[in-house]
């Protein structure tokens, strides 16, 4: 899950903030406080069919119900509430006679944030991410004839996906994830003659958080 492209299908907000010192040198106290639910179905469906590209082949099929990302330097105070409650899918279909090379993801995620706090004293952060829908899917079919160079394919589906990354003297985290959905990740592939390397992935998961805790200033 380390190449979630920029292609999203959802709904989305970014906060970015900056914390500014008083007068005695202290941080003022950065609080963010975000509510996503989405009640309708978000898929997403990419063909493409290609003869002989002469350069890199590179494409993305990726459908996200909640999408919440939240960036401070300084103390912070972090609420997120995420509810998806409708169907969340996305299918990849990939057929080129030769290309440079080739990297190719499917992407379906009912909930994601990410969260990254540094030169801080204080962090809080409250998670609350809830899948209530029927199956977030993601399913890959790709058919290369012949690639010059590496070739990565990967379907990736998540119902809950949280990624803390802080630097914090001190931080208090509490996360709750709850999927009510069967996950299901599908890829399908033919390769013929490749110069490179070789890399295919389909990884389904229900829940998943990453908190990463250095001290900070």
């Amino acid at each position: 899950m380390s190449k979630f492209k920029s292609a999203v299908a959802a709904s989305m907000i970014v906060l970015s903030m900056t914390a500014t010192a008083s007068a005695n040198g202290d941080a003022y106290l950065n609080r963010a406080t975000n509510f996503q639910w989405n009640f309708v179905d978000v898929y997403s469906e990419l063909r493409l069919y290609g003869g002989w590209i002469g350069g890199d082949l590179r494409a993305t099929s990726a459908a996200i119900g909640n999408n919440f990302s939240y960036e401070a330097e300084g103390s912070a105070n972090v609420l997120n509430v995420q509810r998806e409650l409708a169907g969340v899918g996305a299918t990849l279909k990939v057929s080129a006679d030769y290309a440079g090379s080739a990297d190719l993801t499917a992407v379906g995620i009912c909930n994601n944030a990410t969260v990254g706090n540094t030169a801080s004293g204080n962090f809080g952060l409250h998670s609350d991410q809830r899948c209530n829908t029927l199956d977030p899917y993601a399913i890959g079919n790709v058919n290369l004839g012949g690639v010059g160079g590496d070739v990565s394919i990967q379907a990736a589906a998540i119902a809950n996906n949280l990624s803390v990354d802080v630097q914090s003297a001190q931080s208090e985290i509490y996360t709750e994830q709850v999927n009510a959905s069967a996950t299901y990740a599908s890829l399908t592939t033919t390769v013929g003659n490749v110069v490179g390397d070789v890399t295919a992935s389909a990884v389904s998961i229900g829940n998943n958080a990453t908190i990463k805790h250095g001290f900070g200033d």
